[in-house]
């Protein structure tokens, strides 16, 4: 099950401001680009939620400790990784500094000018992350952080068929979402919209919101995988009051669609 989500404002700017805004339509590449040259123009990106970076790091920190460190030992200097929609780059910086080689995807090139700049040497992709020109079997690990949630379930599957294309014999793709839609999300966002219709209230909040992406269930996820030939090895959640991601045991039947009750979820894949 997935259910449509709706968005006011990130990092301090009302998306319904943005040009490219269309509340009929899910945001793309223009949307985005204009909305990181509003970022820096009003807002600077030296000044982006000290929340929001600290969360971006520590993802970082646990991807290169739980991922790349021991798949680096393992392959040796072949290994090779490639991130999808990086954004500004918050997490594969101190990758790069490290000495992976990483290649970047993002749909617009505005949010990477400073990573550009910074690592001229750097693959960066621009464009559609369903069509990566690339050769097949390129990659060791291909990360998808906070990128589900803006495709449709039709568009989701295509680009996990794509990742399974890129990754190599015996190769990890890691999809990290933060929009996990549990059964206490679901429960609430449909109080609120029933609310919302019988009392006509938050119009305004209504209006002043565009379609943002999509929330889905862990079972969704793990459905798509399937279908891309993609085996999932481990599920990791945030499991409450800690924020560090840690393994779960992936349930079966009933249990799959609104589990676990964290919003942060991380699927650990194998290439079939």
């Amino acid at each position: 099950m997935e259910i449509l989500l709706e968005q006011t404002e990130w990092q301090g700017i009302k998306l319904r401001e943005v040009a490219g805004a269309d509340r009929r339509e899910i945001p793309g590449g223009t949307f985005y680009d204009n909305f990181y040259k509003t970022l820096r123009d009003q807002k600077g990106l030296e000044n982006l939620d000290a929340g929001w970076l600290r969360q971006k790091r520590s993802v970082s920190r646990w991807i290169e400790t739980r991922f790349l460190e021991p798949m680096k030992q393992r392959i040796g200097d072949d290994f090779k990784i490639l991130s999808l929609g990086v954004g500004l780059g918050i997490v594969e910086v101190p990758w790069l500094e490290n000495g992976y080689r990483v290649d970047l995807q993002e749909c617009q090139k505005s949010s990477l000018e400073a990573v550009a700049q910074r690592f001229p040497n750097a693959t960066i992709y621009i464009g559609n992350a369903m069509e990566i020109p690339c050769p097949s079997a390129a990659y060791d690990l291909i990360v998808m952080n906070a990128l589900d949630y803006v495709f449709d379930r039709k568009a989701y599957e295509t680009l996990l068929h794509e990742a399974a294309r890129l990754l190599r014999s015996g190769g990890i793709l890691l999809g990290i979402t933060v929009s996990n839609l549990d059964l206490k999300t679901l429960v609430s966002t449909l109080l609120s919209k029933t609310k919302q219709k019988l009392l006509g209230k938050s119009l305004r909040r209504v209006n002043e919101s565009i379609k943002w992406g999509w929330s889905r269930t862990l079972g969704e996820h793990l459905r798509a995988g399937r279908r891309a030939k993609l085996n999932a090895e481990t599920v990791f959640a945030t499991t409450p009051p800690d924020s560090e991601l840690v393994p779960l045991k992936i349930p079966s039947l009933l249990w799959r669609f609104y589990w676990p009750n964290a919003r942060t979820v991380a699927i650990h894949w194998n290439k079939q």
